[in-house]
């Protein structure tokens, strides 16, 4: 008999320590409830409510865990042209888009107008418009054009609380300089006494952070950051690994992803580009959204049989979520032996 096919939002981020966040406006609250419930009820509205858009994804680190590191190399890289930019934003206003996320597999500071970007998406209408960082180029006059854009929040990545571990894990990044840039932004926050932005630390859980949590929340609490979150390792299913388990994937009812080049996927865990629904210079992404490709995709998941798609099948995403959901299983079933 088959099991009855499961889904969990955001079950891949933990957090550790968290600021209370100031009331949010009603047009903020009803996002967020829908971000849990479209998934819930199989929902997918008009068009998405969030896409992730890669300005650039060109990277100045090498870092061994990431995800893109193999599958990338050789391949052709770049930053987002205004142009499309533009297109993509133009088109979420009409649609009441709801938030962005301007990063992939790149760093965005590197693109030269990230900042010009955020404050396009802001006067549109987006209401959440955030970023990831390694914080490597976050020097005084970048802290500065942060706080000046607005941008709603920030997550910075970061393994660790000392020299060694983190510079063996963010290659190409100095230990010393990085809290630095942390700290200077927060200063320079704190100076203008604004909201914004909300800044989040986080860490993926490599093993070496297992043991370190609390010293790791203490290190960066003392740094007056907004929040502190580790995220699973995404690793992609070994071989012989029996991850057969009907578990859903909430992002085909949240979000839609969108290469540097225009490239539109279902979700961001599609490194290969195998699931591609065309590109965004030459289609529109609510036509994308209801489309008979993207709403196979979601009656496949939605039956229980996500894993039937090879991308679904080696999705580092799903294969951390049903590792999790079988030991929850496995540790239940001991306790009821005893």
């Amino acid at each position: 008999m088959k099991k009855q096919p499961f889904i969990s939002v955001n079950a891949n981020i933990h957090f550790l320590y968290m600021t209370k966040q100031e009331e949010q406006s009603p047009v903020y609250q009803e996002y967020r409830k829908k971000w849990y419930q479209n998934p819930e009820t199989f929902t997918a509205g008009s068009f998405p409510l969030h896409l992730d858009i890669e300005s650039t994804s060109l990277c100045n680190l090498n870092c061994p865990f990431c995800s893109f590191k193999s599958v990338h190399r050789g391949w052709k890289r770049g930053n987002m042209e205004w142009n499309l930019y533009k297109k993509i934003i133009d088109e979420g206003k009409e649609h009441r888009l709801y938030s962005i996320k301007l990063s992939l597999r790149g760093e965005p500071l590197l693109h030269p107008e990230i900042f010009k970007m955020i404050e396009y998406a802001r006067k549109s209408g987006v209401i959440d418009i955030y970023f990831n960082t390694n914080a490597v180029l976050l020097d005084e006059q970048k802290a500065d054009a942060i706080i000046n854009s607005q941008v709603n929040r920030i997550s910075i990545s970061f393994e660790g609380y000392e020299k060694n571990l983190y510079e063996k894990n963010r290659i190409g990044a100095r230990f010393e300089d990085v809290v630095k840039n942390i700290e200077t932004l927060v200063n320079k926050r704190n100076r203008k006494n604004t909201k914004y932005p909300r800044i989040r630390i986080q860490t993926v859980l490599i093993p070496e952070m297992e043991n370190i949590l609390e010293q790791y929340k203490n290190f960066w609490m003392e740094k007056g950051v907004d929040e502190i979150a580790y995220l699973d390792l995404e690793k992609e299913p070994e071989n012989n690994e029996d991850l057969s388990y009907p578990w859903v994937c909430p992002q085909l009812w949240q979000r839609m992803t969108i290469w540097y080049d225009g490239t539109l996927l279902p979700c961001v865990h599609d490194t290969y580009g195998i699931m591609r629904i065309g590109n965004v210079s030459e289609i529109n992404i609510a036509d994308a959204w209801h489309s008979t490709v993207e709403n196979g995709y979601r009656l496949i998941h939605q039956s229980g049989y996500g894993e039937t798609l090879y991308s679904c099948r080696i999705c580092p995403l799903r294969a951390g979520q049903v590792r999790r959901i079988k030991k929850e299983i496995c540790h239940d079933t001991s306790t009821i032996n005893r």
